[in-house]
């Protein structure tokens, strides 16, 4: 539950905003997985590279982001 990135001024703040945010509740669905993350807009990337350190972290194999917008 943080605040919308939208609304941070600048790429630190994006960055401390999404610091630990994901969680990954059951390890078991991502050990040894190639996972794909899309993200609708990225400005500064902090979002993927949070959600990716996550999924890593709980063991995923391949992690592949993609991004509609820019």
């Amino acid at each position: 539950d943080t605040p919308p990135q939208a609304r941070m001024e600048n790429k630190k703040e994006r960055l401390d905003n999404l610091e630990n945010a994901f969680t990954v509740k059951n390890h078991r669905l991502t050990e040894n997985k190639k996972i794909v993350i899309l993200d609708d807009v990225t400005t500064t990337g902090a979002t993927l590279k949070e959600a990716k350190k996550t999924l890593r972290e709980a063991g995923a194999k391949k992690i592949v982001c993609m991004v509609v917008a820019r």
